[in-house]
């Protein structure tokens, strides 16, 4: 997956990762495989976080941060994923509105000039992959 963002260009300049043993140890081993080191805060609320958490701590981001990747935990991950998303977003069957697997990343373009004015509704999915999907994907080519 991370070698997927590498080459897809969507890469960020913050994240927000769980202070969960586990979502440390995979921010790092992202960082480690695409060579990219991020300026990363672990606010102890992204632990189970509710979609208004989220939301929340998302619009306090750096004004300095154009791209940012939050590594949290479903459901809640999941949940605001789709509620960013602007309803035409996604079609019909696209596999984001069943599940958000483990290691999963949606990539969202949000029509906003600082994190301050991110709310609900108003984003478009640029590209979204997962494990099982990019396996895939890798043995097709």
């Amino acid at each position: 997956m991370a070698r997927w963002m590498m080459e897809s260009g969507n890469l960020a300049d913050s994240a927000f990762v769980s202070p969960s043993v586990r979502t440390r140890q995979t921010f790092q081993i992202f960082q480690e495989q695409t060579g990219h080191s991020v300026k990363t805060e672990f606010p102890e609320d992204l632990y189970l976080p509710s979609p208004k958490t989220i939301l929340s701590l998302t619009s306090k981001a750096s004004s300095s941060s154009d791209t940012l990747i939050v590594v949290a935990h479903n459901p809640g991950l999941h949940e605001t994923v789709l509620e960013l998303l602007m309803p035409s977003s996604l079609e019909i069957g696209h596999p984001l509105n069943a599940a958000y697997p483990t290691a999963a990343a949606a990539v969202i373009t949000l029509p906003i000039n600082a994190w301050t004015e991110i709310k609900w509704g108003i984003g478009m999915l640029k590209t979204y992959m997962d494990p099982k999907r990019l396996k895939h994907s890798l043995r097709e080519a």
